[in-house]
């Protein structure tokens, strides 16, 4: 399903996500992780088997890292839905709070409070460890709204299509998590 919106249609990791992944085993390396959090996902699980073989560290699995439901939009063609005006794609990437997904199965205030209280669960089960969680980009997009108090509006200049791992750092836990992290 290359270059479509896969949302939570649940494929297979593609070719090149496998070369993207292996590519960045030294990477993971330097990290020292104790432990990995995927989404339940098929192309985050097989990810992130790529690195727990590597690393040798468990695996786990949260719901709560599961990408948006992309509703009608989902198996499209992203190219064809930037260019159709009747679409709303477009709109929404600019503005996420100005039109809902249709047919979506949650609003996007919605999302982010989950993949925060994901983040902020497994924090709290694996307190002292360093977790790398395996999610996907507009989910994780929603998270950096949070971590960086940025508005969800403004969700779609957060879109990261790189797939290395960003570091949260105790401060923000802190403050994504409210302080329900022993802070």
């Amino acid at each position: 399903m290359g270059n479509r919106l896969q949302g939570s249609i649940d494929l297979p990791l593609c070719e090149q996500g496998k070369l993207e992944a292996l590519n960045l085993l030294s990477t993971m390396e330097r990290f020292g992780f104790d432990r990995i959090v995927s989404s339940p996902y098929q192309r985050a699980l097989q990810t992130a088997r790529i690195y727990t073989e590597h690393l040798d560290v468990p695996l786990e699995i949260h719901a709560g890292l599961r990408e948006l439901d992309h509703g009608d939009w989902e198996g499209q063609k992203i190219e064809d839905l930037l260019d159709a005006d009747d679409s709303g794609y477009q709109q929404w990437l600019a503005d996420a709070t100005s039109i809902e997904i249709p047919n979506g199965s949650e609003t996007m205030q919605m999302a982010q409070q989950r993949v925060v209280q994901a983040v902020v669960e497994i924090a709290n089960i694996y307190r002292n460890e360093k977790i790398l969680v395996v999610l996907h980009k507009h989910i994780k997009a929603l998270l950096y709204c949070r971590l960086k108090d940025v508005d969800i509006s403004r969700f779609g200049k957060q879109i990261d299509e790189s797939v290395a791992p960003v570091e949260v750092t105790f401060t923000q836990l802190c403050r994504l998590s409210g302080n329900l992290v022993s802070c």
